[in-house]
């Protein structure tokens, strides 16, 4: 209904592995309506393999890696009417073959960036039944965890590691509060990978958290990072509840198999600290 009744030049979506079936079905339905949309897909799947292009007769391109500029550029030639496979970040099957673009730099200022569009989607109907908002501040994760996507990423760009990069301690706040003051917004919950990671990033964001927003919120943790201080930061500023990675209770299969280094002691001292200071948690598994 949405399709027919906008009737659009671009339809795009994003995908890790889980969901792309459903995005090849939908792109399917979609070029049945119009074969003259053109369908793209962006996120973590194309990134670590955009060959999965292959795998879908009905997109006709995917986005690798960071691409909000490029996606701009992408659009700009789609209104124009001109030829597009020449944009940066893009991949696409030509011939049979996978051809795969330069890739713009990854962006190094993410307060470069607009805060995200909190309109396109029903944020209202939602609150009312998750209770919470979603804030993310920061790209990256340093650690090398075997299942994880982050250094996949990283090799993307060819780095030895998928460094965070910081939206600053101001426009993180500026941007809870611009969402606050149009939505009743009850808890926040901060999904970066490793809330606080930076510890001056941290010291900064908590200070003016506590100063201006005064709304409890969740964050996601490392266990081997997790110290008194730290946890009594957290309490001072509003944390209620703390996500923590302990991805396996067998010693074995944590550090030997998805090279996560945190030892058993480290897990049962990161769950003590929450419980003493009456922070809830759960483990992520």
């Amino acid at each position: 209904k949405e399709i027919n009744e906008s009737e659009p030049l671009v339809v795009g979506f994003s995908s890790v592995s889980s969901q792309f079936n459903f995005v090849k079905e939908l792109a399917i339905g979609i070029k049945a309506i119009s074969a003259n949309i053109i369908n793209v897909c962006g996120g973590v799947l194309p990134t670590i393999k955009p060959s999965c292009i292959l795998e879908a007769k009905c997109l006709d391109a995917v986005f690798v890696g960071e691409s909000e500029k490029a996606f701009i550029e992408f659009l700009a030639k789609v209104e124009r009417g001109l030829d597009y496979k020449d944009t940066d970040n893009l991949a696409y099957e030509e011939n049979g073959k996978l051809i795969i673009n330069k890739l713009k730099p990854l962006i190094t200022n993410i307060d470069d960036l607009p805060y995200p569009d909190r309109d396109v989607y029903p944020i209202a109907e939602m609150l009312k039944t998750t209770g919470y908002m979603s804030f993310l501040f920061s790209r990256g994760c340093p650690y090398l965890c075997t299942y994880c996507s982050n250094h996949a990423i990283a090799k993307r760009y060819n780095l030895p590691r998928n460094y965070p990069r910081y939206r600053s301690p101001e426009s993180s706040i500026m941007e809870i509060e611009s969402a606050i003051n149009r939505f009743p917004v009850e808890k926040i919950f901060i999904i970066d990978d490793i809330f606080g990671l930076n510890k001056s990033w941290r010291k900064e964001f908590c200070e003016k958290y506590k100063e201006r927003i005064k709304i409890k919120f969740m964050c996601c943790l490392r266990a081997d990072l997790i110290d008194e201080e730290f946890i009594q930061l957290l309490k001072n500023t509003g944390c209620y509840y703390v996500s923590i990675g302990v991805e396996s209770g067998n010693d074995y299969v944590r550090n030997s198999i998805m090279k996560r280094d945190i030892s058993n002691g480290q897990i049962i001292r990161a769950f003590y600290l929450a419980r003493k200071y009456r922070i809830q948690t759960n483990a992520i598994n």
